[in-house]
């Protein structure tokens, strides 16, 4: 039968699981929704990205030439959006003696076959072109806003600070010191996640060497104030600790939990 070892009597650095790695992860709550956001952004991009015109805003500009062209084909897609069913437009066009063609998209300006409209194109290649007030897929860039910028850049705003945080959490389950100490201050976050809102704790413990100190942590746990708390805090910088109580309940089953007092 294997011995027990205590968390305070195991050998420095302590052996840290796969399972307990992951649950500092994602029991993290800001790394937990920053790879939400990284995640839909990714699929959005994979789903839409192909259908997302994310170029005609910065190619085209006033300066660019234009010609007449004309309506060859007119097809409705299954593609839409507020203004209605998104519309794919063939259009013919001549440069130079060259015939070219393209197609633009677009759910509110309504074009018939055969009509005559406006075509814009790059100079150097004119094979590049689009109807003015149009895009060159289904959906423009504000989609390519919301795929490209928003979702990421938020997840990643997220995720950054929340790795930091769970690696400074594994740091603490490998060589952190276990002492106990209180919450002494319980502070609106002015967030919340999923409905669920985020505290500042603020918590004193006191050092191997006798230092009383204070620090604080985010959480959307809502933690107790009234009874003692196992703080593990950093021997090399002792301003980096935690409340366990904070962590995932894998951590606190392997750090161990104080007796009430």
């Amino acid at each position: 039968m294997a011995q027990f070892v205590s968390f305070d009597d195991m050998e420095i650095p302590r052996p840290v699981s796969t399972e307990l790695r992951l649950s500092v992860f994602f029991g993290n709550i800001y790394f937990s929704f920053g790879s939400v956001f990284l995640l839909g952004g990714v699929f959005a991009l994979i789903i839409f990205g192909k259908d997302t015109d994310f170029s005609s805003r910065f190619i085209f500009g006033q300066n660019d030439p234009t010609c007449t062209g004309v309506i060859t084909n007119v097809f409705t897609t299954s593609n839409g959006d507020d203004a209605g069913d998104i519309v794919k437009y063939a259009v013919s066009y001549s440069v130079n003696g060259a015939r070219y063609s393209s197609s633009s998209y677009s759910s509110s300006i309504k074009l018939k076959e055969t009509d005559t409209t406006t075509v814009q194109y790059i100079a150097k290649n004119p094979a590049i072109a689009v109807i003015p007030g149009m895009s060159r897929a289904p959906f423009g860039l504000d989609l390519g806003f919301v795929i490209i910028l928003l979702f990421p850049v938020t997840g990643l705003f997220l995720l950054i600070p929340g790795a930091r945080r769970a690696l400074r959490n594994l740091r603490l389950l490998q060589y952190g010191i276990r002492t106990t100490g209180r919450i002494t201050n319980k502070l609106d976050g002015f967030m919340s996640f999923n409905e669920n809102p985020v505290y500042i704790y603020v918590f004193t413990f006191q050092t191997k060497d006798g230092k009383t100190l204070e620090s604080r942590i985010k959480s959307i746990r809502d933690l107790r104030e009234d009874v003692l708390q196992y703080i593990l805090y950093d021997p090399q910088d002792i301003r980096k600790a935690t409340l366990v109580e904070a962590l995932s309940g894998t951590a606190q089953k392997f750090i161990g939990r104080p007796k009430k007092k």
